[in-house]
């Protein structure tokens, strides 16, 4: 199952070895699993202390980071130097400087780090599990880089997730400008370093955030524009939805809530009288 551990892409063709694909069974069973382990390790949260989730997410931390120089030097032993390969600046990776700040950062600091983590890191999270565009759709599941990025995902959802139920974050105006003095600069850098490599090589290379090129996702969505065009719409993207679809969800579930407390009240009510 793990003979294939370490193989690296280009050598996969004459090893007779396939990508796990998104969708395939194998990419839904372990994403079912990653649910399952995400629901376990959110019971076990329940009623945690702020500075006891600080701590764990210290314990989250150094690994993540450990595991993430793991796969920069695997891909420079293997001759993916390109930016698209190694660089940190994916979305997703953004919650590695993220986990960072909300540890060992000052109130400040610690503040735009949850902002991020809550706001965006629930949706970016689960967009890969569901999506997984990179490692799963070139690698075989049981590979390091598939492995590492579903863990990698799942802790991000699981983190998020623990200072949101927990009731340290909530989804109001100065929420979003927390997400917003972390992800503007993130996505301005990652903007820069592709527009500068892209001044002597393919931006496709470089590419962070998938902000100047679409990938995969003209693939899925061939509707996508211009570049120019596309770069706009993906800032856009990164600056709103990821904060506020959770954002909406939560408002929708409290709203339900309500009604059905409202309605429990007026049948309490009838009954007294009755």
């Amino acid at each position: 199952m793990f003979s294939h551990f370490l193989i690296w892409e280009g050598d996969m063709a004459a090893a007779g070895v396939t990508a796990c694909g998104m969708f395939s069974p194998t990419h839904l069973i372990v994403t079912a699993v990653c649910f399952a382990i995400l629901a376990v390790c959110l019971h076990l949260s329940r009623g945690m202390k702020e500075e006891q989730l600080d701590k764990i997410v210290l314990d989250v931390a150094i690994p993540v980071t450990l595991l993430e120089c793991c796969k920069i030097l695997f891909n420079w032993v293997h001759g993916g130097m390109t930016p698209n390969h190694w660089l940190p600046l994916t979305y997703c990776s953004l919650s590695i400087y993220a986990y960072w700040m909300i540890a060992c950062g000052n109130k400040k600091v610690h503040e735009m780090g949850k902002g991020f983590i809550v706001g965006g890191g629930i949706v970016g999270g689960f967009a890969f599990l569901i999506l997984p565009m990179t490692s799963v759709a070139t690698y075989p599941m049981f590979h390091f880089l598939s492995c590492y990025s579903m863990a990698f995902h799942t802790v991000m959802m699981y983190v998020g997730l623990s200072y949101l139920l927990n009731g340290y974050f909530h989804y109001n105006r100065r929420g979003y400008v927390q997400y917003l003095l972390f992800s503007v600069p993130a996505c301005g850098l990652a903007l820069a370093v592709n527009l500068i490599y892209g001044l002597f090589d393919d931006i496709a290379n470089c590419n962070m955030m998938f902000i100047s090129h679409p990938y995969r996702l003209g693939d899925v969505m061939p509707f996508i524009g211009a570049p120019v065009l596309y770069t706009i719409g993906a800032l856009a993207v990164y600056l709103s939805l990821p904060y506020f679809v959770p954002c909406g969800v939560v408002c929708l579930l409290k709203k339900c809530k309500r009604r059905h407390d409202a309605r429990a009240e007026e049948n309490q009510a009838a009954g007294d009288v009755g």
